[in-house]
């Protein structure tokens, strides 16, 4: 079931990557408004209410795994939320071009190494780990390729004067993968050059690695979770939903970290009030939006834990970075629909379209690991 393991993780990666898509249509509430439902509903009410209506008695689950591999999964997802938090505020201190390439290709190479080196050392020199290795160079070169488009986008549409400025969304920056809904070029959160001569540069740099090294802790939860998934299919559970209670457990954690992080914007910005702006029909149609992130996103998350069951042991290796490449595939293609590339020349396009390219690349390379 190879093949239809890594169709689901795509479709599953394409969610993910579209994620970010309701907060452009946001009229009133900022990002960190926003980004609280998005957590509430996305990282709390939507796992546990899958998570119980599909595993039955998820509490004796929960007691049939070693405590030790609770904790750890808690662990896990507690730091994917720092990672998150992280990935803002290091592409705000470094620039979208250089953070994005250095987190994202940490989270995909730590992301499937780690899983492969300690749970399934045996595979990495043989098809699947090479296949893996060759496919985590394919990811960085192709990062490497979008970084410079999107530095020299930046740089031309500054000259042109071209602003794709996000006026709802607050100073502080969005914690997501997606390049085209943080920092936009031209606001006050993309400086890039100023970034680079900044005092704050090699701590952003730091910061930046910090995140690349947490982030994949989701999937690292996922996987040394599998205790926690072979509870659930002994008390009954298909084994399509039988990771939803890792997933509950690890990203329930993590959300603390990104309330935490909203809870601080909103008092910081003394942004409450918008919670009142307009009408109740406005207030649901922004609540609207943000509970949508969260079904968009923990969608994401299940599709890619059913293809990674699909996929086998190696699934979560495997898988990962075929979740990342589509998740940036599909926010670049959403950033280019909406006129994000306006004001650059041919060239900055061009390089954007060969790093897709390369990403899918890398995409068939895991393709035939699996095979």
């Amino acid at each position: 079931m190879g093949a239809e393991g890594l169709g689901v993780v795509v479709i599953g990666g394409i969610c993910s990557g579209l994620f970010t898509l309701p907060l452009r249509y946001s009229r009133i509430w900022a990002w960190e408004h926003s980004w609280t439902f998005y957590s509430l509903f996305g990282a709390l009410i939507f796992p546990w209410l899958m998570t119980m209506t599909t595993v039955p008695e998820t509490i004796d689950v929960y007691r049939a795994v070693p405590g030790y591999r609770l904790v750890l999964v808690a662990l896990f997802g507690f730091l994917w939320g720092v990672g998150s938090v992280l990935f803002g505020v290091g592409t705000k201190m470094v620039g979208d071009a250089l953070g994005f390439a250095l987190i994202l290709g940490l989270t995909s190479a730590l992301g499937s190494a780690i899983p492969l080196l300690v749970q399934h050392t045996d595979d990495a020199t043989k098809k699947t780990g090479i296949c893996t290795w060759i496919g985590m160079v394919v990811v960085f070169v192709g990062l490497y390729v979008l970084a410079r488009a999107g530095l020299k986008r930046e740089e031309e549409q500054k000259v042109t004067g071209i602003l794709m400025n996000r006026t709802h969304l607050s100073d502080e920056a969005p914690l997501v993968y997606d390049e085209n809904t943080v920092n936009k070029p031209g606001s006050e959160t993309a400086s890039t050059s100023e970034a680079a001569g900044a005092p704050s540069f090699k701590h952003g740099l730091i910061v930046c690695v910090l995140s690349g090294c947490f982030s994949p802790m989701l999937n690292l939860a996922l996987s040394f979770g599998d205790k926690v998934s072979d509870a659930a299919k002994e008390n009954g559970s298909s084994k399509y939903v039988a990771k939803n209670p890792t997933w509950a457990l690890a990203i329930s954690v993590g959300s603390t970290a990104n309330l935490a992080y909203c809870f601080y914007l909103l008092h910081k910005n003394n942004s409450w009030y918008k919670f009142r702006v307009g009408s109740a029909l406005d207030q649901l149609r922004e609540a609207a939006l943000g509970t949508s992130m969260g079904a968009l996103w923990f969608g994401g998350n299940v599709l890619y834990g059913v293809g990674v069951e699909m996929l086998g042991d190696l699934g979560p290796v495997l898988g990962w970075p075929i979740l990342l490449c589509m998740m940036i595939i599909t926010a670049n293609i959403i950033g280019y629909v909406f006129g994000e590339w306006k004001g650059c020349s041919k060239k900055p396009k061009q390089m954007a379209i060969a790093g897709l390219l390369i990403l899918a690349v890398a995409v068939a390379i895991a393709a035939a690991g699996s095979s």
